[in-house]
């Protein structure tokens, strides 16, 4: 990887020193030099240390070079002085000089500087390409070498690294003898695209025995080193099969691309697996290409699933995808048109062999800066994933500093061992992970188990709560009975018109008990499985038809528009007659209660060829979605923050059970500024029901909606006259029931002035009109309730004055404390006795009026002692301090009063009243006249100019007006009179 990048700039700048032929004066420029050092070793070129030499290197290369331009000059033909002179200095760049050549003749001149015999090796670089030598006899030989030719073992070879085994051939140098070498080398014109054409390199005995040692060496490391990876792969295989996680198979097939980088980097998949296709040309850069390539697509798989970078960064997924996918596929198209092609312009040297160097570099700072940004971020696994990738690096950028100044088989291969101890991190890691899943898992499964076992107790107690209910309400049908029996005879009876209606009444809540007695038995029968069916074929239209008649007068009543869509023509379907009624009356009651004032509510029966639709659509406040859901389950209401609508939740519940039953479908759709529509959805035909539920008998019109019809319905505000009189209190009853609100009426309309108002909304517009003297509101009501309605009152600084009685059926000690908290003067709960709320509303009343009657008797009263509300408090003081601020001004008014408290005339009027029992003029006048009073007792001034001073424009009018408050003429006056 990054290691390639670093080692070709090094290695190019030592090569540059070590490799630069000495200055010798009695040997020829052009002459190449080798001889013995002091250590006993072979010295090319009067080097520091045996090593090997490149016979060309850049532009001061000692190899001469012909071209063959017609492809057919032998040995015979190079070595004539004609050809000699034709032979020029070589360099890299030739190739790309003579593009449609293919053929070159190299020679070079080598000397043997000592007095001794030297053996070398001669390598021919290109792929192909023939040495020749002469023989003692005077004949020439030829040897064939280069990358396309096989090797055997009869001649010493190049040991095995990350390059293909050569050839090498053999060369001997006498004391003193100076031998000129030629060798002919071929390279196609395609692979010329790839670079120049190289020559050729000499090896001592020295260099080449310690680079069999250190590969040797090497190779064990990276043998163990791959085995130790494939260890890791094997054990995350596994992991894989227990646990079918992706993250699992990604690591490992990562795992699996860097064991084959390496070892196609080795040179041992094209040796060992591959060996028939070592010699097709290109080959082992291609499949480098391709390996690489492999390896970065499956460590960005790894890295998206390991990450999840889909969801934590989906920037760097995208960024990361084209690095890893993007760049290795243009590598790969540009290496196949350098060699399949004959563009000579489309050879891009940026882009040439070394292009996969920058790609590994690229793509390494791409995932270290990832692990970075991400570990910054707090991603999970991130910190993991970073430690990992460093690993990588260090061993990369280490393995590039041992290639040109550690010369070590451990450092040659550090950067295995950092891919070997990266992949452990990340099995570990994942293995860590998977024992918290596990660890979690356990806890789940536990969890579950004791979930199960509290879903037993809740099924059990919920069991044994409808049996209760089951049980209750059989005994609740006895006494129910004894008591509608003698009532209907009793309503039958009477004559007077005020008694009949109170008897009404009971009657009603009565009938309305017994059917929710009868919902609450049908749930019970339906839970226990104990509902049958009486199914046979009825006109579902006409039944229908039958059934609205008998609500089209609670429309009315309600002054709701009732809309009847039914076909004229016979639906025939079949059902159990009783439970359609209940089905339609429970529909259509819910519609009715929940419907707004003025709205419509919409009946449609509709026939399809596959089924029945009955619609019933009604105008109201939207149910939200979690609403929906939920609406069909057991005693669920439809409540909102600021509605409340009386019922049990018992009605829907049952239709749904009865839906079920007859195979049928349930739905409700609401959404904003359209009608809330319920549609019950029926099967045609029997098919679907069973035998048993099939009846043979002919069909009865009867509807029970007497039984079926809801009571008490809230009906619109009725009002009593609410013009207050001198000797009757007002009272305003703010309660959605009907009935309810009807008889607290009538039990005080004796003695009280009543005024009423279905909702707190409109109580509290009620309230501001008329400034009753005593509240009584329910909590639970729609549009505003009962809580609501007390807060917005007490912060009214209008009404904060007025006592209020909360009527609420919860009987939880948390509502009561809630109500009390938020300012309620007293708390009753449902049901109540009439006689006790009739002395707690005498006492609220004869509390306010004794307060009324200690402020007129004692001028001096602290106000915290008259009033219970701070606000009250706080308007008085603000009445008495303005009225104090302009006592002087003769044409201060109650006009300019109720500006400076910023109310209308009425409205002060009716609050000074409430608090004081006066009237603004006269608490206008006491407060002067209490002001005169003061000053007179101080002997400040002389009655006169007090009188001027409290805002009289007159003193005659001042001493007939303080004399008959205080009895004495104001000459007269003195505190203790």
């Amino acid at each position: 990887m990054i290691h390639r990048l670093i080692n070709n700039c090094i290695f190019a700048f030592v090569a540059m020193v070590l490799f630069t032929p000495p200055m010798l004066s009695a040997i020829p420029s052009d002459t190449i030099t080798v001889g013995w050092g002091k250590s006993g070793q072979v010295i090319i070129e009067d080097s520091s240390q045996y090593s090997a030499y490149y016979l060309t290197w850049f532009g001061e290369a000692r190899v001469k070079a012909l071209p063959d331009t017609n492809h057919n000059l032998g040995i015979l033909d190079v070595k004539t002085p004609e050809r000699q002179a034709q032979f020029i200095t070589h360099y890299p760049e030739i190739g790309h000089d003579t593009p449609d050549i293919e053929y070159y003749w190299f020679k070079a001149i080598i000397r043997n500087i000592s007095d001794r015999d030297i053996n070398l090796w001669f390598k021919l670089n290109t792929n192909l390409g023939w040495y020749f030598y002469e023989e003692p006899g005077g004949g020439i030989n030829m040897i064939m070498g280069g990358g396309w030719v096989p090797y055997d073992n009869t001649n010493r070879y190049q040991p095995r690294s990350k390059f293909l085994p050569h050839k090498l051939i053999p060369l001997h140098f006498k004391a003193l003898e100076t031998q000129t070498i030629y060798w002919r080398a071929y390279e196609s014109t395609r692979m010329k695209h790839r670079g120049g054409i190289g020559s050729g390199t000499l090896y001592n005995d020295e260099y080449l025995s310690d680079l069999q040692e250190k590969k040797t060496a090497e190779n064990i490391s990276v043998a163990f080193v791959i085995g130790l990876i494939a260890a890791v792969l094997v054990f995350i295989a596994i992991m894989y099969v227990i646990y079918k996680d992706l993250v699992f198979l990604a690591l490992a097939l990562s795992a699996l691309s860097f064991i084959l980088s390496y070892l196609w980097e080795r040179g041992l998949v094209l040796t060992t697996l591959l060996p028939q296709l070592i010699h097709v040309p290109n080959m082992y850069d291609l499949g480098e290409n391709l390996v690489f390539s492999l390896r970065g697509i499956a460590f960005f798989y790894y890295a998206t699933l390991f990450l999840k970078l889909e969801e934590t960064s989906p920037g760097w997924h995208k960024a990361l995808f084209w690095i890893s996918v993007g760049l290795p596929g243009f590598t790969i198209i540009h290496n196949l048109m350098l060699d399949y092609t004959h563009t000579e312009s489309f050879n891009l040297l940026l882009f040439n062999w070394k292009f996969m160097n920058l790609y590994e570099s690229f793509i390494m700072i791409a995932f270290m800066f990832m692990g970075l940004d991400l570990s910054w971020k707090k991603v999970p696994m991130a910190n993991i994933f970073l430690l990992g990738f460093i690993f990588l690096g260090v061993g990369n950028i280490l393995k590039s500093l041992s290639n040109n100044f550690l010369n070590s088989a451990t450092w040659a291969t550090v950067d295995y061992w950092g891919t070997a101890i990266m992949f452990l991190t990340f099995s570990a890691a994942l293995a860590y992970r998977m024992r918290l899943m596990d660890v979690q898992k356990q806890l789940a499964e536990a969890n579950v188990i004791r979930i199960d076992q509290e879903l037993k107790a809740a099924n059990e107690l919920d069991a044994m709560k409808t049996s209760f209910f089951t049980s209750i309400s059989h005994e609740f049908r006895t006494p129910l009975t004894l008591i509608m029996s003698p009532l209907e005879k009793l309503y039958d009876e009477t004559i007077s018109k005020q008694k009949k209606e109170r008897i009404g009444m009971i009657l009603r809540n009565a009938r309305r008990m017994q059917t929710l007695i009868k919902q609450i038995l049908d749930l019970a029968k339906i839970q226990s499985s104990k509902m049958k069916l009486d199914v046979i074929e009825h006109d579902f239209a006409k039944h229908v038809k039958t059934i609205v008649a008998a609500h089209e007068s609670l429309a009315d009543s309600k002054e709701v528009s009732f809309k009847i869509n039914i076909p004229d023509s016979k639906v025939p379907l079949y059902y159990d007659r009783e439970m359609m009624n209940k089905i339609v009356n429970n529909l259509l009651s819910n519609a009715f209660k929940y419907c707004t004032a003025d709205g419509e509510v919409i009946l449609t029966v509709v026939q399809h060829d596959d089924e029945v639709e009955l619609q019933i659509e009604n105008s109201g406040k939207p149910i939200s979605l979690q609403d929906q859901e939920r609406i069909f389950d057991h005693f669920q209401r439809i409540e909102g923050a600021d509605e409340r609508i009386e019922g049990s939740g018992v009605g829907l519940s049952l239709v749904k059970n009865l839906m079920d039953l007859h195979h049928g479908k349930i739905g409700v759709r609401s959404e904003a500024e359209e009608l809330i529509c319920f549609t019950a959805t029926f099967l045609p035909g029997n098919k679907h029901f069973k035998l048993e539920e099939l009846a043979l008998k002919s069909e009865v019109f009867t509807t029970e909606v007497k039984d079926s019809l809801p009571s008490s319905e809230p009906l619109p505000e009725t009002k009593t006259d609410s013009k207050r009189g001198k000797e009757q209190p007002q009272i305003l009853i703010v309660e959605d029931n009907q009935d309810m609100r009807q008889f607290i009426s009538e039990e005080l309309e004796n003695t009280y002035l009543v005024c009423t108002a279905v909702n707190g909304r409109l109580g509290l517009e009620a309230a501001r009109e008329s400034i009753p003297d005593l509240i009584i509101s329910d909590v639970m009501m729609p549009e505003m309730d009962g809580f609501t309605f007390l807060e917005k009152t007490r912060q009214d600084q209008l009404l904060c004055h007025i006592p209020i009685i909360m009527l609420t059926a919860l009987s939880t000690d948390e509502a009561k404390f809630k109500g009390l908290e938020t300012g309620a003067d007293d708390y009753l709960l449902k049901p109540f006795n009439v006689r006790e709320l009739r002395i707690r509303v005498a006492n609220l009343i004869r509390q306010r009026e004794r307060l009324r009657e200690r402020f007129n008797l004692d001028q001096t009263l602290d106000l915290k002692e008259l009033t219970v509300s701070s606000m009250d408090e706080k308007f008085l003081r603000r009445v008495m301090e303005t009225i104090d601020e302009n006592m002087a001004d003769m044409d201060f008014s109650v006009k300019e009063l109720s500006g400076r408290v910023h109310m209308s005339r009425s409205q002060l009027f009716r609050k000074l009243t409430a608090l004081t029992n006066m009237t603004p003029t006269n608490f206008l006048r006491i407060q002067r006249l209490k002001r005169a009073a003061s000053l007179l007792s101080q002997n400040a001034a002389s009655v006169t100019e007090i009188a001027y001073m409290v805002g009289f424009q007159s003193p005659t009018h001042f001493a007939s007006s303080f004399k008959k408050q205080y009895g004495l003429p104001p000459s007269k006056y003195s505190p203790t009179s």
